[in-house]
């Protein structure tokens, strides 16, 4: 199953720190903490009130070998170190704040999603 998050941020070297790479987006699947693969990589300039941002796309693939806690671990600690920065994070539709628990339930709720 596929998660979508969007990270709206107004650090331009976000991309980078998020996958560890000296190029964003990457044009191959990333393997991340948790056994989480991230296949769909894009990012935009968009226009704030508060200045230039850059939007960030993710699609991550989560399978039954996935731990969502551990992903949901690595995915606070990359927001956290930067946050101040972060202006917006939507996981599978919801806007949420950067707390590691509400992180987890967000992706938790879509998986539950695409069940239905």
């Amino acid at each position: 199953m596929q998660v979508e998050i969007r990270i709206v941020t107004t650090d331009d070297q976000f991309g980078f720190h998020l996958l560890e790479s000296k190029r964003f987006p990457e044009y191959r699947p990333i393997i991340v903490p948790g056994e989480a693969i991230i296949v769909g990589q894009n990012m935009m300039a968009g226009d704030e009130s508060v200045g230039w941002a850059d939007i960030i796309d993710l699609g991550v693939d989560i399978s039954e070998n996935t731990s969502v806690e551990e992903f949901a671990a690595w995915l606070y600690e990359k927001l956290k170190s930067r946050e101040e920065k972060i202006q917006l994070l939507v996981i599978a539709g919801a806007e949420i704040p950067i707390d590691e628990a509400e992180i987890l339930r967000a992706i938790e709720d879509g998986l539950g999603k695409d069940e239905q």
